[in-house]
């Protein structure tokens, strides 16, 4: 244990205190306590935060706002890029003082590259090489990057394992404090703005010397497939020389730390290394780092300060990681609703156009790609075309009756429809073939203006047939092949549009037939509130067939195809009865030589399915609707939910009763279920069933129709009666009439 200061108390003690004690008091240590002092217990307080080697540290990565306000504003401004934290780094940056980091420490492929010798001449200065076995064996860092290397690192930490509730942050859309920070440390030391200045300005310049030797360029850790990297290498030799100058240390080693640091720690960490996928948050904050990297980047052409040349190496060297990166977050990826977030980051990537700063932007969406980032997309290409190559046998096998997995490859489509983006990509596919197999020949091909102007050499690409690296050929994006994926895609999406469009004009019917008699009516307006979940289902149902025909449009025109009629499609796919269709299925599933995405299933087993979608869970657990109080909903749920604790045992013996009471009761208390839910933290889904008795809810009372029912039942007792309670009262002798009529015309029990 180690004592600090005057005051009696040791580190230890501190580190023990509630967390916001606990960053108070190191607040005002790091105010009062001397440099030495300071130094001592750095790495100490550094592997407490982020909890070295295997806890959840103090939460960064598992406090979110929106569920301790207080906690997380504590931490906040501790964190902070001008808070107590960064002030300690920085008073520590006034003396010589280097922390050392062990290489195993870091992931495997950063490592790997150190250890190879094909490291940046950023790391040079930062090496420690045993003598004896001649290999580095640490790093040896300033106090800034070594906070910064730390907070990188417990970023990829399986923190949602190791704390399963982290779970639903990282999956939901809560802002954890990590995302947070990441965030605010980009955008403080990436400015994206080119007058922009990173604070504060008064740092010691020292502590970076200038290095006279040769400067190494990055190089990604597998030799891409595709990549060439001949104009990045020259980029990166001739811009890091630029950088090694004093006066640019002094202004901007900060910015140079973090470029280098986030990139090779989270984009060159491989997960096909590992055994864990990484959670949902970890991919939202680097979808936060591309989209400063391209900010960034695409400012060089306004910036006239030395960080100009840091901006021209922002976008290479993620580009020469990101490729790699995303296909195998993508391959190991499942195919559910969290899907969205790394589809999100990978069209975040290919649309750098969209991150420019407002004096340099010529983009608006849907017109012509600027110029200046037709150079991006043709060194680029593999991530726009051998990625679409890779999902789209994936959303052949999405379920087209969830809206959600529709707007997934809805997005997909419309990024690749906006402007001359297709055309670029079939240019660029067409010099390749050019170059290297002829010409390659595709359906109801159509010349493009890019023709004539088009450089082949323009392209960071290059063809490697099936005896290259990795044994992996490049599958043209409008070859043969993926027109195939494309026709089963089409037919799916035909058939699902004429299945919503009539799933909707079932559910429009059989909602009026709800509220049609008195009795019907009086149900649907007091006393039950089921339909709201139909009237939802409803209202996607007509919007599916809309959004199907815009990416039916988009197929067309992206790939030039031609879309078969309705009758075509029907024809061909219900050639099969229900039974004989459902057979098929499942023996042509058993059929271990055939590929499941090959199986089309009929129109009649696309409606069947449709049809049996329902809502598992408990009833009263439904997400808020827009047409309840959602104070009131959480309100009553939590007074219904003691109730239910509190006399489980009486209101099951009423609900089971054979008297009067027992059928009244089966009228106004909610039936015992089986509830299921699908566990997913173990990588793949798996159902979970829990029985639950019967209960009582209040959550019909925080619906707005029966705020309007009450008001109108209050008025019309006021204007005739001259009294609104009256009624109210004879709004809740109506109400009662229908309940005991329905007990005995429609109890559970005895029927």
């Amino acid at each position: 244990m180690m004592s600090l200061g005057n005051d009696g108390f040791f580190l230890s003690d501190i580190l023990n205190y509630p967390l916001i004690p606990r960053c108070d008091e190191f607040s005002h240590i790091i105010e009062r306590c001397s440099i030495k002092e300071l130094h001592d217990l750095f790495p100490t307080l550094v592997n407490s935060i982020f909890g070295v080697p295997n806890t959840t540290g103090w939460g960064l990565r598992t406090v979110c706002r929106s569920l301790n306000q207080q906690e997380f504003d504590c931490l906040y401004n501790f964190f902070t890029p001008l808070g107590p934290m960064f002030r300690l780094c920085y008073r520590l940056l006034n003396e010589p003082f280097k922390f050392d980091v062990p290489i195993e420490m870091l992931p495997f492929s950063t490592s790997q590259v150190l250890h190879n010798g094909g490291y940046a001449n950023f790391y040079s200065d930062m090496i420690n090489i045993d003598p004896c076995r001649r290999q580095i064996v640490s790093l040896s860092l300033n106090a800034f990057d070594y906070f910064m290397l730390h907070f990188l690192l417990h970023g990829l930490s399986p923190i949602h394992i190791m704390y399963p509730g982290a779970l639903a942050a990282h999956n939901g859309l809560w802002k954890t404090l990590y995302f947070t920070l990441t965030a605010d440390y980009l955008c403080t030391f990436l400015p994206a703005n080119p007058e922009s200045v990173v604070m504060p300005t008064n740092i010691c310049g020292s502590v970076k010397t200038t290095i006279s030797v040769p400067i190494q360029p990055i190089q990604p850790n597998r030799s891409p497939k595709y990549l060439s990297l001949s104009a990045i290498t020259h980029n990166f030799t001739t811009n890091a020389t630029a950088i090694r100058s004093p006066d640019s240390f002094r202004q901007h080693w900060r910015t140079e730390s973090v470029l280098y640091l986030f990139i090779d720690i989270w984009l060159r960490h491989n997960f096909d290394e590992c055994r864990e996928l990484p959670s949902s948050e970890f991919i939202r904050v680097v979808r936060i780092l591309v989209k400063q990297l391209h900010a960034f980047g695409n400012s060089a052409e306004l910036d006239n300060t030395s960080m100009s040349v840091l901006r021209k190496l922002a976008q290479p060297m993620m580009n020469a990681q990101m490729y790699s990166f995303l296909r195998c977050i993508i391959s190991r990826w499942p195919l559910d609703s969290s899907f969205t977030t790394v589809l999100e980051l990978w069209l975040s990537y290919i649309q750098p156009w969209r991150y420019t700063h407002p004096n340099n932007s010529m983009y608006v969406g849907g017109l012509q790609i600027p110029h200046r980032f037709e150079q991006f997309v043709m060194e680029n290409i593999v991530s726009y075309t051998q990625i679409l190559v890779q999902l789209l046998p994936r959303f052949e096998r999405i379920d087209f009756s969830s809206i959600k997995n529709i707007m997934m490859l809805y997005r997909v489509l419309k990024v690749f429809g906006q402007g001359n983006l297709s055309e670029l990509l079939r240019q660029s596919e067409q010099s390749m073939g050019s170059m290297h197999i002829g010409m390659m020949s595709t359906p109801n091909h159509k010349p493009h203006k890019y023709s004539d102007n088009f450089n082949a050499s323009n392209l960071s690409l290059s063809y490697r047939s099936e005896q290259s690296l990795h044994n992996e050929s490049y599958k043209h994006l409008f070859g043969m092949e993926v027109n195939d994926h494309l026709k089963h895609l089409v037919q799916k999406m035909i058939v699902f549009r004429e299945i919503h469009a009539e799933h909707a004009t079932k559910l429009e019917r059989d909602l009026r037939n709800r509220r049609k008699g008195f009795f019907k009516y009086i149900k649907w307006l007091l006393i039950h509130d089921d339909d709201a979940s139909s009237q939802q289902e409803l209202e996607d149902s007509k919007k599916i067939p809309d959004i199907l025909n815009n990416m039916l449009n988009a197929v067309s025109n992206i790939f030039d195809i031609d879309l078969p009629s309705p009758e075509e499609i029907m024809a061909h796919s219900s050639q099969y009865s229900w039974d004989e269709s459902r057979s098929y299925e499942q023996s042509a599933l058993m059929d271990m030589d055939k590929d499941v995405s090959d199986i089309f299933p009929s129109p009649t087993i696309m409606k069947k399915r449709v049809m049996e979608v329902q809502y598992m869970g408990d009833p009263a657990l439904i997400p808020i609707r827009s047409s309840e109080m959602a104070f009131l909903v959480r309100f009553l749920h939590t007074v219904s939910t003691k109730l239910n604790e509190k006399f489980e045992r009486e209101i099951d013996e009423v609900w089971n009763s054979n008297g009067i009471l027992g059928q009244l009761s089966r009228q106004v208390l909610y039936p015992p279920m089986t509830v299921r839910s699908f566990d997913k933290t173990l990588g793949f889904s798996r159902e979970l069933k829990q029985e639950i008795g019967a209960r009582i809810t209040f959550r019909l009372m925080a619906s707005y129709r029966t705020f309007i029912t009450l008001f109108c039942a209050y008025s019309l007792g006021s204007l005739i009666y001259e009294s609104g309670l009256f009624g109210l009262l004879i709004l809740i002798i109506i109400a009662f009439i229908y309940i005991v009529l329905s007990s005995f015309l429609n109890d559970p029990k005895s029927s």
